[in-house]
């Protein structure tokens, strides 16, 4: 015969239920710092309310857990908190596409002591490139980096020469360059390119026209340094570069999508 007593001064209170995360872009990982990124259900089991702190961390793509968002769990209830992550940019390194494992903790106080519940679950990452046309193409200004090296190189050049051919009377041949400094680096970056033998090449699989009036059209977007060296790219490799020079050089642009196409507004700097 015999007796076992077991006491739990520490009972757990809150259930987790399985993550239901957004697909999320290696590419635009800087914009999740204040946007949902997963919403996951907790459960308290407790007959009174339960004050807990909730984390996301998702180790292959944070150098460490989100800030906690407190919550306030009801009794007996089901409560959905919205969670946001601020990632690495070692999410740039990742190759292809495909899911990472993301673990949830909720932090709060059971029989006076601390206690913390963990799941673990995963999110699907879009390796770096990747674009969702159906969310606008505001998207695309994640990869005008106009502090790369090579785009710094180009349009140094560039803005050197039109500065010299601008300030000397002899060399003004072009109406473009006596309008504004702005259209004169466009004009100068314009010829840039063409003397590089830079072409417009429709992406065969994947052309802009098609994805981008697709449900769900996911893209891919080359980098500036990545035209560059290809020397060839579609509409929106091609805008995106030249959004790059332009901003490396102080010339605000914005793009357009136009049926078929995605084109670049640049600003003149002249009045109406």
């Amino acid at each position: 015969f015999s007796l076992s007593v077991e006491f739990n001064f520490n009972p757990s209170l809150v259930r987790i239920e399985p993550l239901a995360p957004r697909e999320l872009y290696a590419s635009l990982y800087r914009s999740y710092d204040h946007d949902t990124v997963a919403v996951v259900r907790l459960y308290n089991k407790s007959d009174k309310p339960v004050a807990a702190a909730v984390r996301l961390f998702v180790p292959r793509a944070m150098d460490g857990p989100a800030a906690p968002q407190a919550v306030e769990l009801r009794p007996r209830s089901y409560s959905e908190v919205a969670l946001s992550g601020s990632f690495s940019p070692k999410l740039l390194d990742v190759a292809g596409d495909g899911y990472m494992p993301a673990d949830v903790s909720v932090q709060y106080e059971s029989g006076r002591l601390p206690r913390t519940e963990r799941r673990r679950d995963r999110i699907y990452f879009y390796a770096p490139g990747a674009v969702d046309w159906e969310k606008g193409v505001a998207q695309a200004a994640a990869y005008v980096t106009h502090k790369d090296p090579a785009v710094e190189a180009l349009a140094s050049q560039v803005g050197r020469l039109v500065d010299r051919i601008r300030t000397r009377p002899e060399l003004r041949r072009s109406l473009f360059l006596n309008l504004s400094p702005n259209v004169a680096y466009a004009a100068g970056l314009t010829a840039a390119l063409g003397e590089l033998g830079l072409a417009y090449v429709p992406d065969p699989k994947n052309p802009y026209s098609t994805m981008s009036t697709q449900d769900h059209g996911v893209d891919g977007i080359k980098y500036p340094y990545q035209t560059l060296a290809a020397r060839s790219g579609d509409c929106d490799d091609s805008s995106v570069l030249m959004a790059a020079l332009l901003a490396n050089l102080g010339v605000p642009s914005s793009f357009l999508d136009a049926p078929g196409h995605l084109f670049l507004l640049v600003a003149t700097g002249i009045p109406e």
